[in-house]
């Protein structure tokens, strides 16, 4: 689906990792337990905020569809996929990082 490659360039992402990892070698997002805790409990929150977000423009497309507004429905629709979904599953993946052992 393309996550893996999303996750190059959010800004927890990859990228960012590697240019702060060039300037100072020795960081590590995750250094202890309650670092991965921390994170995966940041990761449920910004999932659940995606999800709402996500309902909404659902709704929103919908009901410009429903009023004849088709293209306004579909550009709402995919922005809607691109900001909201796409996120979500970025999420669930980086959990999924985080505990290898679970698949």
């Amino acid at each position: 689906m393309g996550v893996h490659a999303v996750n190059r360039f959010t800004q927890h992402g990859d990228l960012i990792h590697r240019l702060i990892r060039q300037q100072y070698p020795q960081y590590k997002r995750v250094r202890t337990h309650s670092d991965k805790a921390a994170l995966v409990r940041a990761t449920y929150h910004q999932e659940r905020f995606h999800l709402v977000l996500f309902l909404f423009f659902l709704l929103t497309s919908l009901y410009a569809a429903a009023l004849g507004y088709g293209r306004w429905a579909l550009l709402i629709g995919l922005t809607n996929v691109v900001y909201n979904l796409y996120p979500m599953w970025l999420q669930q993946y980086v959990r999924l990082r985080l505990h290898p052992s679970s698949t």
